[in-house]
């Protein structure tokens, strides 16, 4: 099929017939180019690709993704971490469920779940570390001896995905102890998808970078501006060691593509944005006058653009594609920890693109082109070029709200809206829901560093069965505050929606690859 995009979609629908402890398939998808040059076998064209540098076999863009369900086997021992679906920023607030059949060869909890959009340390939660107030199976930690063999997980494990403020969209992981030989599957469950105001506005941190700015090429390469190469090491104030790039591509940008520009980024591209030599980037007021200490709260995850007011029209206070943004003019203080702190916790953020500058007055203001976001990877505010160094995640040019029931999304700012300053207006933050806990569910929030899997296990599908999910409380972390404040957070009712089994259009289950151990 092909959607209004041109973007094309195989739908294969396979039965394996028999065989015995894997009974499965195998399938790679890529460019024709590489049919000569790549093993037969898929498990050993994932390792091939990984030992011999990502950017050399580029997919062009084909990806090989599970529907519904997604089988795998390990063929090693160790953590892993597994993509099992993307979630549309369309479902912040809503209740979803996951379930596991079969993990009986080695492999343990506790199991993690987490989005990689968002810091561990904001969203982390953890089931089985012991014994499970539900009584699942997958419980007791490293005494866990296969008590789940040939039976799917119930009852299966509910969360709720942060509000659409704090959560921009991303893919659902799951960290546990993968066992050798072990054959599994997941199954993913989400409500219908809600509808949209798409007038709603965006929720962002007041940081805006040009849309032209171009991706960098390795430190070690011959460039002329526009172009810009990677910083050298002595270049950078933080972080220590910092990150490398050059062209033997053993570094962590390898999916980096030099020289395009943020309106052409995909995932993994890495951008320098300089300020003021070049004025690649800005920090914003979302109200007249602010300073220093203003900008220093709305730098704060996950920020107060609550509190915006469009400086042409002060019935506007929603931010979208189109508006325009008050350019931070004044002294920006010392944000040396604020901005370690989003590196060393590996916290996406989304942040403003803009693509035009005016002058009203004394002030500049930009105009907002689309949304972004990014991960900060490091920066430097010596002297005068300062810079932020920022790696591409995911665009977004509306993020939307839920429409209550009842109501359809309209042209204006519809009642979702979380403040309606007038002229004069006054800042009214909004609560930052959290589920509401059950006493047979205590989920254990351990805040981590990003995590690193030492291996990831081969798609290989296993045999399916029936199972009645009976969805339990939703799980409630608590965020690691930032260096200088905490959000105030109050709680509100946890949404119970139906979850059904048939797959809902909107989201998109992984099939994982091998990867090399470091």
């Amino acid at each position: 099929m092909v959607d209004e995009d041109g973007n094309r979609t195989i739908y294969l629908d396979v039965t394996s017939l028999s065989g015995a402890s894997e009974n499965g398939f195998e399938i790679w998808a890529g460019p024709p180019v590489y049919t000569a040059t790549l093993p037969g076998d898929v498990n050993q064209r994932n390792v091939q690709v990984m030992n011999n540098h990502p950017e050399q076999f580029d997919s062009k863009g084909i990806s090989v993704l599970a529907v519904g369900q997604e089988p795998q086997n390990s063929n090693l021992t160790g953590t892993v971490d597994i993509p099992l679906a993307y979630i549309g920023s369309k479902y912040a607030g809503q209740v979803i469920t996951v379930t596991l059949f079969d993990p009986d060869q080695g492999t343990r909890p506790p199991l993690a779940f987490y989005f990689d959009t968002l810091s561990p340390a904001h969203y982390y939660l953890s089931f089985g570390d012991s014994v499970d107030p539900a009584g699942r199976c997958f419980d007791g930690g490293s005494v866990y001896a296969g008590e789940c063999d040939d039976q799917w997980v119930t009852p299966a494990y509910t969360m709720t995905i942060p509000e659409a403020f704090l959560f921009y969209g991303g893919r659902l992981m799951a960290q546990y102890e993968a066992g050798t030989n072990d054959t599994l599957n997941w199954k993913v469950t989400l409500p219908p998808a809600p509808a949209q105001d798409v007038t709603a506005g965006c929720w962002a941190l007041p940081i805006a970078v040009h849309q032209d700015n171009l991706a960098l090429f390795p430190s070690d390469a011959t460039v002329t501006p526009p172009y810009e190469p990677f910083p050298l090491p002595a270049e950078f104030e933080y972080p220590d060691p910092p990150p490398t790039y050059t062209t033997d591509y053993t570094d962590a940008f390898f999916r980096n593509t030099p020289g395009l520009s943020l309106t052409q980024a995909r995932q993994g591209y890495i951008f320098k944005a300089n300020k003021p030599v070049q004025s690649d980037f800005t920090f914003l007021c979302w109200r007249p006058s602010c300073d220093a200490n203003a900008l220093i709260t709305s730098l704060i995850y996950p920020g107060d653009s609550y509190n915006y007011v469009n400086p042409n029209d002060f019935d506007d206070t929603e931010l979208n594609v189109g508006d325009w943004v008050l350019a931070h003019s004044g002294n920006v203080g010392s944000l040396d920890a604020l901005l370690s702190y989003y590196i060393d916790r590996q916290a996406p953020i989304r942040l403003i693109i803009y693509d035009a500058v005016q002058s009203q007055g004394s002030e500049v203001q930009v105009k907002i082109s689309g949304f972004a976001v990014l991960q900060l990877q490091g920066f430097s505010f010596y002297g005068v070029d300062k810079w932020l160094l920022l790696e591409y995640v995911q665009g977004e040019n509306g993020c939307g709200r839920p429409v209550p029931p009842g109501q359809t999304p309209t042209p204006t700012p519809s009642a979702t809206s979380t403040s309606t300053p007038t002229s004069s207006p006054t800042p009214s933050p909004p609560a930052t829901p959290t589920a509401t806990p059950s006493a047979t569910s205590t989920p254990t929030y351990t805040p981590s560093a990003t995590a690193t899997p030492t291996t990831s296990p081969t798609a290989t599908p296993t045999a399916t069965a029936t199972a009645t999910q009976t969805p339990t409380s939703s799980p409630t972390p608590s965020p690691s505050p930032p260096p200088t404040a905490t959000p105030t957070a109050t709680s509100t009712p946890a949404r119970t929606p139906t979850p059904t089994n048939t797959p809902q259009p909107g989201y998109r289950l992984y099939l994982p690859v091998v990867r090399r151990t470091p």
